[in-house]
């Protein structure tokens, strides 16, 4: 009796033993297929963010060229809205103004009427018909500066006072520095604009400028 008693206690050791040795087994089988999910789900995970910072990258390059354009636009705006103001302010406004025209020499024509428009008009753009110009109230100031031997000159409007119903303008004349690349060429550069009428001829004084 005692005998069978141990025979089915070793029996019994036998199988626990064997059932511990299985769930160990299946329990270390079961590690490298969790790990591999793992490695599999972090994979994505890092391809994610990676991705999205491309994506915010590109957003941000697509805000920076919107605000660069939308400056650039603001800018040229507000140079339309300047000469706007300018005209709308003080009557003056240029009509043209160029590098190149018939008029080899220097001089400065006061224009008061259209058929005066018309001829100088004709000796800066041909092709072209002149502007209408309501001289009621306005004159056109025409400043040529003559025969250049090379490009880079060009004139521009500076400060103008009113003074005693008389308008003195100050017409700058821009000529090129010494380092300066510039169109080797002929060149005879002007500035046509109007003025408000006050009964007396203005006083236009050219000022000469060298670009550093």
């Amino acid at each position: 009796m005692n005998r069978l008693l141990a025979i089915v206690f070793v029996l019994c050791l036998l199988f626990m033993f064997s059932c511990v040795s299985g769930k160990t087994a299946s329990s270390q089988g079961s590690k490298p297929e969790a790990q591999a999910g793992a490695a599999g789900s972090i994979n994505p995970g890092a391809g994610s963010p990676t991705g999205s910072a491309y994506s915010g990258s590109a957003d941000n390059n697509n805000s920076t060229d919107s605000t660069t354009g939308a400056s650039t636009h603001t800018g040229t705006s507000e140079n339309t809205q300047k000469g706007g103001t300018m005209t709308a302010q003080d009557g003056f406004a240029i009509l043209a103004q160029g590098s190149q025209c018939s008029i080899k020499e220097a001089v400065i024509e006061i224009i008061k009427d259209k058929q005066g428009l018309e001829a100088v008009w004709k000796r800066i753009s041909p092709q072209s018909t002149a502007p209408v110009v309501d001289f009621s109230a306005s004159v056109v100031v025409a400043v040529f500066m003559g025969t250049r031997n090379t490009g880079g000159y060009y004139y521009e409007l500076g400060a103008r006072t009113l003074s005693d119903g008389s308008w003195n303008i100050e017409v700058i004349e821009s000529t090129p520095s010494m380092k300066e690349m510039v169109t080797m060429a002929l060149t005879a550069p002007y500035i046509v604009f109007t003025m408000p009428k006050t009964g007396k001829d203005p006083v236009i004084t050219i000022k000469t400028v060298m670009r550093k």
